[in-house]
């Protein structure tokens, strides 16, 4: 019987990709959400647009962070 290559990563490595997994998740929700709702028909706030692309560029680095320490291992 095989393992999978994703049990065989460090506990902190999946930690990070499920959080950035989860939070990628989110930002794609509240993306579009924002996008239908009919609240903001005329618009998105600048504020919740700025908010919403921080939110996806953190996303990519948890899990980017997530690979990093799958392939170089934990360190201090």
């Amino acid at each position: 019987m095989t393992t999978s290559p994703m049990f065989s990563l460090p506990v902190s490595a999946r930690i990070f990709g499920a959080l950035g997994a989860l939070s990628a998740c989110t930002s794609v929700v509240f993306s579009a959400a924002f996008a239908h709702l009919p609240v903001f028909a005329a618009g998105v706030p600048a504020a919740v647009q700025t908010a919403l692309s921080q939110h996806q560029f953190h996303s990519v680095g948890l899990l980017i962070t997530g690979l990093a320490i799958g392939v170089c291992g934990v360190s201090r």
